[in-house]
């Protein structure tokens, strides 16, 4: 195994300086064939964390050698991956298109799409279903555990709520003004599965967690019920724990095993 620490890397598209790890199985115990291209996991962070929590908190980089994969652990700040025109900060096309045009100019990753996933946790599980339906051509398979859609559930939040999740001038940050207008937008997960569904877009093939004690699972059932209505290939699990990394921990694994079978 091997782990690159990109400190410096120029986007064009959200115009400053981004900090990614890459975790990159080449000198495993595993036997390559000359010119192999490795399957490629972008994996995103929750919010206030950055582009270390998953290697901090889990047991990544050793899961990532026995399933040979290379997990890309890119810096997404606050953004909840999603482009902001106003401030011309185009994060959903840095992710989507901009990092895996960069990184596969320096390391030996499939360009193929069944061999490229994106995934996340909480706000990171939000961007990886944004962004995997949005860009669907370039994704093969989604991974999503306690995905934030910050839509379901704070159409009654306030300005003076001091929760900064719940304050409708945070959400407006991500969203904009009309919250209510959003929610038909590629901004929202569940319109995108709708219409993507109703266009006949084969959907990537979806994989979500999220813990029995999560104030997140009823935005989970939500996202199954329009999978359902749309007969999209997904795997959903709800297993013990809440909103944390020992939930994680225990759940990992088996989401990785789904990414890497055939």
């Amino acid at each position: 195994m091997a782990l690159f620490q990109i400190q410096n890397l120029r986007s064009k598209e959200v115009h400053r300086k981004i900090s990614v790890n890459v975790i990159l199985p080449i000198d495993s115990h595993r036997e390559h064939q000359p010119g192999e291209k490795f399957r490629t996991l972008y994996l995103f962070h929750g919010v206030t964390d950055n582009n270390t929590a998953w290697l901090l908190n889990t047991r990544l980089y050793e899961l990532a050698e026995r399933y040979n994969l290379c997990v890309v652990l890119p810096n997404g700040e606050n953004s909840f991956y999603m482009n902001r025109e106003d401030r011309f900060e185009n994060w959903g096309n840095f992710f989507a298109q901009e990092l895996p045009m960069l990184l596969r100019r320096a390391f030996p990753l499939s360009e193929r799409r069944e061999d490229t996933f994106i995934g996340g946790f909480s706000m990171g599980g939000y961007g990886a279903l944004r962004n995997g339906l949005k860009y669907h051509d370039a994704f093969g398979k989604i991974c999503c555990f306690a995905p934030a859609l910050e839509l379901e559930y704070t159409m009654d939040s306030t300005y003076d709520a001091e929760d900064y999740l719940r304050n409708r001038g945070f959400v407006e940050a991500h969203y904009g003004k009309g919250l209510e207008d959003a929610v038909e937008t590629d901004k929202n997960p569940l319109w995108l599965i709708d219409q993507l569904s109703a266009q006949g877009v084969e959907l990537p093939k979806i994989f979500l967690a999220t813990g029995e004690d999560d104030g997140l699972l009823a935005v989970q059932k939500s996202i199954v019920q329009h999978l359902d209505a749309a007969k999209a290939d997904y795997t959903a699990y709800v297993t013990p724990g809440s909103h944390e990394w020992d939930f994680l921990n225990r759940n990992l694994e088996t989401a990785l095993q789904w990414l890497t079978k055939d």
